[in-house]
């Protein structure tokens, strides 16, 4: 079982962290500081059918812009990745993640990536501290366009990749956990 214990401000910065402990290492992944991300962001969300397809499915699904520091130069300065998470029956984080680049003002994505990582609790101390306990031997990493292609088909239920999530039993905070950004 995993912790992690942070400051309510803090929450979303580390559970993005934890989300990308599997895709990314830690010191690997970071918000870009781009003034454009807000309309690459919407373009990609045009143009990608991931990405909207996703957001589609998920509506209350949070995208960033990620910035990675894997592979030759040539290729991370051209590579984007988007992250798109969204929290499911209240006790589950699940996250899709597609790295794509700009040819000639045209995006082209690669397959995605999906997480699940599973919130055993959350507890809240007096002094209003958040600690979230995972069940990581329950979290699952899925890829590619058949993963995609069933959920799709399915509404989105995890069940439909072998996924069998606890959909009736909400766990206690989780709204501290998962917050749909502003």
């Amino acid at each position: 079982m995993f912790s992690m214990k942070m400051s309510p401000k803090g929450i979303c910065g580390g559970l993005l962290c934890l989300l990308l402990f599997v895709l990314l290492p830690c010191e690997e992944a970071s918000s870009a500081p781009d003034n454009d991300t807000p309309k690459l962001i919407e373009k990609a969300e045009k143009s990608i059918s991931y990405v909207r397809e996703f957001k589609r499915l998920y509506p209350e699904a949070r995208v960033e812009r990620q910035t990675t520091y894997d592979g030759p130069s040539d290729y991370i300065k051209d590579h984007v990745i988007l992250l798109m998470t969204v929290g499911l029956y209240g006790r589950y984080i699940f996250s899709m993640q597609v790295r794509f680049q700009d040819v000639s003002g045209t995006l082209k994505a690669d397959k995605p990536s999906f997480h699940i990582d599973p919130v055993d609790r959350v507890e809240v101390s007096p002094s209003g501290y958040v600690s979230v306990f995972y069940d990581s031997a329950k979290g699952r990493s899925f890829s590619g366009d058949n993963v995609w292609e069933t959920l799709k088909a399915h509404g989105g239920d995890l069940s439909s990749i072998g996924y069998e999530a606890v959909k009736d039993k909400p766990v206690s905070h989780f709204s501290l956990v998962w917050k749909k950004s502003s």
